[in-house]
This record gives structure tokens, sequence and C-alpha cells, in this order.
């Protein structure tokens, strides 16, 4: 039976069983002695059950048994015919032929062994509880008759050498299990994927099938149950029972696997409508959300487990990775329940995302560098010669002016009503409109509006600002919308026309930067609407809930929004949004930089390929023809290069966030959509943290605009929907405004009314760059408001402020920090430039940042060294950054206690520096017998290095590179030699040939690129010396190494951004080494090479707190920038001309103290000026943001004295100019009151005189 000539991908073996399915009552389960949410065999006392549920009202015959239904499930995900194959046992009789004809239908192939005396097997589905339990009573009959040698049949056989994927439920131990270990141990041989079900408790309980499950365990790649079989699993293996289900799915990965298996095992535990656990060996456990669902759409969960089996399955055959496959699993379990029995949709509206591996078919991707090419030529004669004469005369709609010649700026009754939902617009239509055009202050771009207000009520029940699509405007599709909320629901709509669209100014369909487009839409948000609109309404006493509705890119933009701004709306009311592009669409990376190429050449050229959207956008046939008609302020051009590139940007920016949407939403979706991905709203939905307020509703068959120009029925759904939803938010909007205080009483009393619209937390300054590129991607001051309930769920989300971390389990080890002070660092600039893009994933905006000191001022329930008041102080890990911000996230294993003696900006300069520095010398099993190199000995890993050759490690002798300026500074830090690497401009190894070094290094620690040339002054190993101890050379500018790589990733809890980089990294890491160059260099240093990359270690910063307290190490502060100006802190980090560190402070400061003048210098300003602080030295009087001192005419007097100090240190003929010098630092001290003219007189009068000093010293 079956096609023989097909060889699917997935082979199921089970007990083909036909379900008799009921709905009924628990009377019939205590009848029988059954439990709900189980599956038995029958025995003797079952078998009258049979009889009596085919009697009942109601029953159902279906083709079932789990694991048929798993493969059924699973070829339906996969769309198209004979993926999947089934084997098993059925009696020749009816039902077994309704079982074939269901599977034929659903494009399973099926290979029944027929039992001529044995009728096909059944199963009692008795569903009680409103279809919330199920309680199942198999009656195998032919199905247990089921004999291995069907298996070895050539046809039969030639499925299982063919099979990526071997399934089985452990219902089939009880059958076959002769069969199972045939098949598993053939999995082995071909490597295909060995899959179990425990299916039943009573499967690990009996012990006949217990033994069949331990024997076949270490041959199963993939380990499937439910939360009470896991439990009854770990009660069989006698594990505690006090462990949970995460740690049994730990436990289960990292049992042994076969000798052959070359890959670990995977364990997925579902948990009803909980979350679902997936552990893998030697990889933490992940939670996976499931989509919640109204118990008044759940008909049946009999064949929930199966389904989601039969999605993941789908998956795995996709090459999905773990979310994907275990959100493939929550789809298919969705729409399983909503039927009765293991029933589907007949099409299915899942679009899986396949993994980043998947390859370029030959010659593709030279095609589309070709097809590129051949644009640019054309967008260049675009440009320059064609667009501007001939785009005006075939679409006049290029400026905004342009456009509203075309359609005055006027409020519009458009003749497009919703077909029998609304009356055409006239004197009596319940709402008053009005229009017109709106100044931006940042820009002065005049943006066109439309509001809408109900005049048949007293007020309106909120607000609602409604956000159109890509190419579009306000005027067409949305005004409709608009209409049904105002006159239907009574809400007073604001539409407007985004930048570049419509009648707003700006060049058609142009957007430059995602972000910029953001924040002009929410400067006319708070301008306008906040700010002119809403209190026109209704008494400011009074709170209108506020909404943000997208379509399509409008979605895009009020999630943005809402991520950036987390309080600006009550609620999303979203219509097939653009959240992600799925990966199978999302271009390439070398295409995707191409197209950036271009972009910075040609910005605005119109020459992005792509489908003609207006085909494909209206489920009704003629919708396209009569919006082609009557829209014509819509953009009909490809896409702007530009453009897409924005597009692109805030698509990942908003797919990489979806756990910080915490505003609640509902999506409406055509599951048909072919413009925008339905599948990105389920992921939405799974992993937002306002997803049990939330709703997401797919509709068959429609595609991407969903609320008109099609039939009235299937318009009125989508908007009952939305209604429906709104209405209940409202109420809950409103709840929450009466319990939250008031501006004008902070203490309102329980239970009292509170009518005052309430008083939000102040906003977030921070510093942080938008997208990768250079200085133009850093943005001074992002504001952020905070949330009302739980957080952000990444620790690089962009809203950093929480109100309650502890509520959230993923985050029960984080604290809050207020940050004091932060330090830049190279790794900064780079991030920002991109060199590591391709290995590791980046969320945008992103804050700059790795160092911080400040007060915690909140933690999570797990957190037990950190108590909130305290000051602590540490390094981000990974890529996570955010310190220069007002507050921060972090982990609590990466912070320390700041000693109270040790000022903030102290420690906030020492702990990227420190970790890294103290992980490359202990690379090197550095002892104090070993004489040190250290290459960049005034920068701030360098300078740190030398303190901790000196304080940590007690090395007698350092040497350092530096030039003959900063000698002084770098012997302050403890060099014992200082070679100057400027002089006569030699190289390292021509100055070392002809003796100019003392002799070789037993350690070289490079900090600044040199290693090629300071390799060749590593030593060999003393004699006697063992290897162990022999020292070698460390790098924290060269490679990484892939070993390197590892570690960092391991330690920082960081994924790679492609799955596929890791495991490259750990099995060829001989091919990145050498393309590195880190082999190259190990094998000219004999070996010993390494490099390192630091990462947050509170150990480590608790031991550099201690050495800060004794003074030991001292960092060097080369200036000392406010927030205001973090963008020039940075650009002197990238100059590669800093002293030491160069620090941000924020809104706290705190003066320096405890150490004396020789001990510690600051800069009070972004000019290079350099002043001492004495130890009595305090904050100027006056000012709280500058604590350190600010007078210009003080910084020359320093700056003098100390060219003096080396003044006097010269020969006899140079004491002139120092006089000179302490002279004119005098001067500068008499006339400080004349202000900072006179002082930057005195400093460059100085400086002069110490050139001269330094010329005549090199003269003697």
């Amino acid at each position: 039976m079956g096609d023989a000539s097909q060889m699917p991908s997935l082979v199921g073996m089970g007990n083909p069983l036909l379900d008799i399915s009921v709905n009924t009552d628990s009377a019939i389960l205590d009848r029988y002695k059954l439990e709900s949410n189980n599956a038995i065999l029958a025995d003797d006392s079952h078998l009258p059950l049979y009889p009596e549920i085919t009697k009942m009202p109601g029953v159902e015959y279906i083709a079932g048994g789990a694991t048929q239904n798993s493969l059924r499930v699973a070829q339906w995900m996969l769309g198209g015919r004979g993926d999947a194959a089934f084997i098993g046992c059925v009696g020749r009789d009816h039902y077994a032929d309704i079982m074939q004809k269901n599977c034929q239908h659903d494009g399973v192939i099926t290979r029944y062994l027929v039992d001529e005396s044995t009728p096909t097997g059944t199963c009692a589905v008795l569903v009680t509880h409103e279809g919330q339990r199920r309680s199942l009573v198999a009656n195998l009959s032919a199905a247990i008759k089921y004999d291995h040698s069907h298996i070895i049949e050539p046809d039969n056989w030639r499925l299982i050498e063919h099979a990526r994927i071997v399934y089985s439920a452990g219902f089939f131990v009880a059958v076959s299990p002769k069969a199972i270990e045939m098949v598993s141990s053939k999995c082995i041989e071909t490597g295909a994927l060995y899959c179990m079900n425990v299916a039943a408790p009573y499967i690990v309980e009996v012990p006949d099938f217990k033994k069949v499950v331990f024997e076949t365990l270490p041959k199963v790649d993939i380990l499937f149950g439910n939360e009470v079989e896991a439990k009854a699993l770990a009660k069989a293996l006698e594990w505690d029972d006090s462990m949970s289900i995460p740690e049994i799915a730990v436990k289960l990965a990292e049992m042994p696997m076969a000798e052959g298996k070359k890959r670990g095992r995977k364990v997925v535990i579902t948990q009803g409508p909980l979350e679902t656990y997936i552990a893998n060996t030697g990889r933490p456990v992940a939670a996976y959300d499931i989509i919640s669902i109204p118990d008044h759409d759940i008909v049946d969960t009999n064949a929930a487990g199966d389904a989601y089996v039969g999605g993941f399955l789908a998956g795995l055959l996709k090459n999905c990775d773990d979310q994907m496959c275990a959100a493939a699993g929550a789809y298919a379990a969705w729409e399983v329940i909503k039927q009765s029995g293991c029933k589907f949709p007949e099409a299915c509206a899942f679009k899986f995302a396949v993994d980043s591996t998947t390859t370029i078919p030959p010659g593709e991707g030279a095609v589309s560098l070709v097809a590129i090419t051949v644009l640019l030529g054309l967008a260049v004669l675009l440009e320059k010669y064609v667009y501007d004469h001939f785009y005006k005369k075939i679409a006049p709609y290029k400026t905004g002016d342009m456009r509203r010649k075309m359609v005055p700026a006027k409020f519009n009754a458009h003749p497009h009503a919703l077909q029998g939902l609304l009356p055409d617009v006239g004197p009596d239509s319940p709402f008053k409109g009005d229009a017109g055009l709106f100044p931006l202050k940042s820009t002065g771009d005049k943006i066109f509006w439309e509001t809408f207000v109900p005049t048949d009520v007293d007020e309106p029940k909120g607000v609602i600002v409604l956000c159109h699509g890509y190419a579009d405007h306000s005027g067409f599709h949305m005004f409709n919308d608009a209409r049904m909320f105002c006159e239907k629901e009574k809400y007073a709509c604001v539409l407007f026309d985004q930048i570049s669209s419509g009648r707003s100014d700006g060049l058609q369909a142009y957007i430059d930067d995602w972000f910029k487009y953001c924040q002009l839409a929410k400067e006319f948000i708070d301008e306008f609407i906040l700010g002119q609109f809403v209190p026109s309404l209704a008494d400011r006493s009074v709170h209108l809930p506020f909404y943000g509705y997208g379509h399509s890119m409008g979605g895009c933009l009020v999630t943005s929004l809402s991520i950036l701004h987390p309080t600006l709306f009550d609620g999303l009311i979203m219509q097939s949004p653009m959240l992600k592009i799925p990966q199978s669409m999302h271009p390439s990376w070398i295409v995707e930089e191409l197209l950036r190429g271009l972009a910075k050449l040609f910005p605005k050229a119109p020459v992005v390929p792509t489908k003609n959207l207006g085909a494909i956008m209206y489920h009704h046939k003629d919708a396209h023809h009569y919006s082609a008609k009557y829209n014509i302020l819509a953009y009909r051009g490809r896409p702007r290069l530009c453009t897409a590139l924005s597009l692109l940007q805030g698509q990942d920016f908003v797919s990489g966030n979806f756990k910080s949407v915490t505003t609640p939403f509902i999506i409406c979706h055509g599951a048909a959509d072919e413009i925008t991905d339905p599948q990105a709203d389920v992921e939405l939905y799974n992993e937002s943290p306002a997803k049990s307020e939330s709703r997401v509703c797919l509709y068959p068959g429609l595609r991407h605009y969903i609320t008109g120009m099609q039939e009235p029925e299937e318009s009125q759904k989508v908007f009952d929907d939305m209604f429906e939803w709104i209405e209940n938010r409202t109420v809950e909007v409103d709840k929450e405004y009466k319990q939250m205080p008031t501006e004008t009483d902070d203490h309102a009393i329980e239970g009292e009314t509170v009518t005052e619209r309430p008083s939000l937390p102040k906003e977030m300054d921070a510093f942080y760059w938008t997208g990768f590129g250079g200085p133009e991607v850093c943005k001074n001051y992002i504001l952020y408001r905070p949330t009302r309930d739980v957080c952000w769920l990444t620790t690089d989300a962009p809203a950093a402020i929480l109100c309650t971390v502890a509520s959230a389990n993923q985050h029960v080890c984080l604290c809050r920090v207020q940050v004091h002070y932060a330090s830049l660092n190279p790794a900064d600039y780079q991030q920002r430039n991109g060199e590591a893009k391709h290995l590791l994933k980046y969320n945008f905006p992103k804050v700059f940042g790795f160092d911080f000191s400040g007060d915690v001022v909140q933690v999570g329930s797990e957190v037990k060294d950190f108590k909130i008041g305290e000051a602590v102080f540490g390094m981000v890990s990974g890529v996570r950054t955010g310190t220069t911000a007002e507050y921060v996230l972090v982990d609590d294993y990466v912070c320390a206690l700041k000693p109270s003696e040790i000022p903030h900006h102290l420690a906030a300069a020492v702990p990227l520096v420190g970790i890294t520095a103290e992980k490359a010398l202990n690379k090197c099993n550095i002892n104090e017998m070993h004489q040190v190199l250290v290459t960049g000995g005034s920068g701030g890993v360098g300078s740190i290095a030398i303190q901790l050759c000196k304080a940590e490690f007690g090395i007698k002798w350092v040497a350092t590179t530096s030039s003959e300026q900063n000698r002084g500074l770098v012997e302050s830090f403890g060099a014992d030699e200082v070679f100057d690497y400027k002089c006569n401009n030699r190289r390292w190894a021509e100055q070392f040939d002809s003796g100019t070094w003392r002799h070789a290094y037993d350690v070289v620690f490079d900090t600044q690129g040199d290693y090629k040339q300071a390799v060749l002054l590593l030593g060999d190993s003393t004699d006697g010396e063992s290897p162990e101890d022999a020292g070698g050379m460390v790098s924290i500018v060269d490679g990484p190494s892939a070993e390197a790589a590892l570690e960092w990733l391991k330690e920082s809890h960081t994924e790679p951004k492609h799955s596929y980089i890791k495991s490259f990294l750990e099995n060829f890491s001989w091919i990145w080494d050498a393309a590195t160059g880190v082999r190259s260099m190990r094998k000219k240093a004999k070996g010993k090479y390494w490099t390192v990359i630091g990462t947050g270690d509170g150990d480590a910063c608790r031991r550099l707190a201690t050495m800060l307290e004794s003074k030991s190490i001292v960092p060097h502060i080369d200036g000392v920038y406010p927030l205001s100006q973090a963008k020039d802190a940075l650009a002197k980090v990238e100059s590669g001309r800093t002293k030491g560190k160069v620090l941000v402070e924020d809104v706290f400061l705190c003066p320096p103290y405890g150490f004396s003048s020789t001990e510690l210098q600051v800069i009070a300003d972004p000019k290079e000026s350099f002043v001492e602080v004495d130890d009595s030295m305090e904050a100027v009087e006056g000012s709280s943001e500058q604590p350190m001192p600010s007078s210009p005419s003080e910084e020359g007097v320093e700056v003098a004295r100390e060219a003096a100090d080396e003044a006097e240190k010269s020969a006899e003929e140079a004491e002139g100019e120092s006089k000179d010098a302490e002279n004119a630092a005098e001067r500068g001290l008499k006339d400080a009151s004349k202000g900072a003219a006179e002082a930057e007189k005195a400093v460059s009068e100085a400086m002069d005189a110490e050139e001269e000093v330094e010329k005549k010293e090199d003269n003697c």
C-alpha cells in the first residue's frame, strides 16, 4: 500500500488507530476508572466503552495514532506531498481504508502491514472540561500485530536508508522493540536523526517497556515529552523528585550517547499552555512560549502534543534553529486545538525562516552582483540626466508642494467608502473633520494632518493616531479606518502623512535613516497631537487612552516608537505590520553591503527591484484597479536605495527587540499576505512580555490590506476583533491610571478615586549609535521612558529603565545601576565601525560603553551580593554595552562593590583595561623572575598592565614603548626602561639587531598592534626553566584566535550571529587562525603566542578594587566629558592619542578625593588642558556639575608648573626657559579673573616653553 517510488525525508513508525472522539463529562471517566490528560491501553474492562461512545451525539471518526498524527501535521506544515511516510499495522477493513484515504489526502505516504485476522486499532478520545482535557483509551488490535520483518522488506528498508529523520512515539515500544532497535541503529550508520516521544507515563513505568526505552535512549537524538512524562521518566531513572522540568531537560540532554553518534541530544518538553523547555547537550536550557488562545476558541486539545511534534519536525527538515522549530510546533498546536481531533485548515499560513547556513545556488550570487552593477549605471544616468526632467513629466509628485497642488491640503471626503459598512461622508456624518499643515521645529518641514472627532458623545473614549504604510498616505486606506473607529467606537482619530509622503514635505518615498524617521514622527506626536489636539478634547485632569495604529510600515513605525518610548502608547493596533523580513528573503550580507555603498553615492535613486505590490495587496480581484485609479498620491516607482536600506534597518531593529515590546497590542493579518510575514506576528507575540494582554488574529485567504476593498463581512470581522480588543484594553487603561499617583497628590489614599493624569517618570539620556558606520551614526541624547510593569527582556534593549526586574524570571540575577561615570574604549568605535558585524548580532539603536561605576537602584530576586543603594562598578559582558546612559541593567556576576574611599570616576576607569591586562598576563604564566615588555605603555591597557606587573605579579623589570614626550608618565607607572618607538623612524628589528634594546624579554604584551615586530623581541626559555614557566607573547590587537573567540563567547554568554560560526571555530580552528594570521605568529613565537578578549568579571573587579584601595594601581585620566559631549570623547579615543582613559560623566557626579597630586591627573574640559588635583581640592563652589577645577587660568598655571618641574631637571641652559614658563603661569594666576582668553594664552606660552626645553635637552 502506498507509492514506493517516493523517497520521503521523514519516516515514522507507530500504531495507526482510528480515533473515536466525543465530547462528554467526567462521569464516564469515573465509571471506567480513567484519568483526564492521560493515555492508557484498553483492557477487558474498557471494551464496553467503545460501543457506548459510538452511540453518543456528535461522535467523530478521525484518522489518529500519535505518530501518524505528527506526520500528517508535518506534511501539512511543509506543503506539497510525499515528504513524510508512515509505517504501521492495520486490519483489512473499512477503518483502514478511511485512514489511508485521509493520509493520501494530506500527502503522507503509507506503508501499512495488513493483518487479515484482526480489526484495525481504535482509540477512544474522551474530551472533557469544555475541550481543555482529554483521556485516551487505545485498543491497539491490529496495531499490536506489527512484525519487524515488515520493516526490512526492500521497499520499506529503503525508506529508512534515505530518511533524514525517523520518528516514533513511545507507544510503539509495546509493539515492536526489535523494529525500534534495528531502525535506531541504522540511523547511527546513515547519520539520520532518530527521534522518540515518551508519549505516556506508563511507557516508563511498565518494566518491559521501560527496559526498551532505556536501551534506546543512547541512540535518541531528539527526545519529546510533556511535563508529566518528563517527571515519570526522571522517577524511573531514580533522580531526585524535587528536580524542576528545566533541570530534568538538561540532565536528559547530558546523558551519554551511543558510540558512533556525532551529535549531542536535544530534549523538548512541552507543558500545555505554559512555555516549552528545550535543552541541548552542552548548552543551557531555553524556554519558548506557545501561542495562547482564549478558552472559548479551544475545541479539542487531544492532538495538541502530536501537532507540536509535527510542526517541530517540519522545522528540522527546513534546517531551522530551535526558536523557529518551537514557533512552528506552537503554531501547529494552536491551529489543531481549534478543531475536533487532529485536523487543520486546508492551507498552512506558517512561513519558515530557514537557517542562515542555507547556501545560494551556484551562479546566483554572481548574477545578483551583475544586476546590481547594471543598476548602478542606470542610477548614475537616472540621478544626473533623467530623473529631474523625465520623472516630473510622468509623475509630478516629487515634492510636497507639487503633491499639494495635485491634492490640496484640506479635509477631503474621499469617494472610497467602506462598502456596506459606512455611508458616504455628508452633513449628517457623526464626526467633525479638520485638516492642516504643522511645521516641525527641528527641520521646518510641514506635516499634513487630518482629525476626526465624534460629535454624538460628550467626550471621546480615547485617541488613536493612524500611521500609513510604505508608498501610501493618510488620505485613502487610513481615512476609512479612522472613520470606523470614530463613528462606530467613538474614538478621536488623527491621521498624518509621514515625512516624504502624501501632502507632507520631502522627496516622495525617501527615507534616509529609520531612527531619524521615527524621531520626526515622535516630534509631530509630541508637539501637535499630545501638545495641541488632545488638550482640546478634554480637561487635563482626564486621561484619554492613547493608541498607535499602523498598517504595514506604519506597524513597524508604531512598534519602533513603543520600543524607544515604552509609555508613549497605551496600546498598539496593527494591520499586516512589517515586523521582520523572512531569512529566505533577506539579502545576503554581500549584497546588503554593496547596496550600502551604492546608497552613499546615489541615495535617492529609485532602482531597487521589487514585486508589483499593488497586484498582491488586495484580496478582491478588482481592488488593485480601483486603487490605481483613485489613490493618486501613492508612490508607484521602485524603492529608492536609501529607503530600502532604512526599511531593513527598521525591521532589524524591531525584530531584534521583540522582547522589549511592553505595550499591549492586537495584530490583524491576512494569512495569505505575500508582502509582510504573518509568522513574525506570532514571534512578537511569543517574545513580548505584554502577551497576556495582546492578541494575534490571522485571516485565511486575506492578503495585505484587510479592512476594506473586499466583501463587507470580511472587513467587518477584522473590525470586530479590533473593536473587542480596544474596548477591553481601554477598561484596563482606565483602571491603571486610577490606581497611579497623580502629579498633585503623590500620597493618594488607598481606595480613593484618582482622576488626574498621573505623572510619568523622567526620561533617560544616553549616548548611542544607530547603525554601523563612522561618527555620523553617533547620537547624543536619546530619550526613553520607563515601562509601567516589567521592563525589557534583553540586556542590550534600548529601554534601560525598568520597574519590576524581580517579576521577570529571566532576569532574577540582574541589577539596575544608576551610572555616575562610564569610560570609552577603542572597542566602542571598533564595534560601531562594524568590525565584528558579520560574526555577532547587534540590535539598534545601541548605547555605547562597557565600563561603569554607580549606585544600585534595583535588584532581581536572586541577587544576593548587592543591595539597593550600594555603590558598584564593573564591565558589561559580550556586545551588550550600554553604560553611557543614566541607567544600565547588568548581570550581577560582572559587578563588584566599590570601596568607599575610591571615587566613582577612578572606579569607572579600570574594569575593561584591568580585566584585559590581567587576563593577558596570566596567559603567559607570568612570574616574578620574568622580564616583561609592554608595548604602548601610555595607553589604557598598557598603563594598567605596567602597574599590574609590579603590584600583582611582583615583576622586577618592566620595559615599555612610548614617545619621548610621555617618558615621565610611563615611568610614573613603574616602567624600568622606556624606549622611544619614534627614534630615527627605525623598525624594531633593526634597533634590536643594533643593540639599542637592553635584551630579549621573557614576556611580551602587545597592546598597540605591533605584534609582528614585538615577537622579534621574545627571548628563548631560560636554561632549566620548564615550558610552562617560559613566558611567551600575548596580544589584544591581533586575531583573535579561534581559541580566544570561543573562550570569549562562553565567558560573555554570547551567541554568534549565525549558528555555523561557533561550529566552524570549534572544528576548523586551524583555518580561522591561518586566515587571521595567528597561526603564523604562533610559529614565530615557537608556540607561545596567545590572543585575549576581555569580558565582564566580578571577581577580577574585586581584585582591582583591592589594588585601587591600596593605591597599587592608579588609572591615568586623560579627559572627562559631560554626556552631552560624549561624541567628542569618542572622537578623542578614536584619534589614538589618549594617555590612559577617557571618561563620560553622567548625571550624578562624585568629586575626586583621597589621592595626592602626583597620583591623579584629570582634565576639566575637552581641550586637553591638564590639571593636578590636590588632596584638599574640592568642587568649585556653586557648580555641582563640575567637581574638578574648571578655571581655565588655573589649568594654565598647572601646565606651566609641570613644565617648570621638568625644566629644573634639564641642563643649565634650559633654566631660563623654565623660569619663563613659571613666570607665565604666575601671570596667568594673577589674571585669572580676566577669563578663559588670557588663560589659553598662558597655556600656549607654557607649552611653547616646554617644547624649547625638550629641544635643549635633546641637544644636550
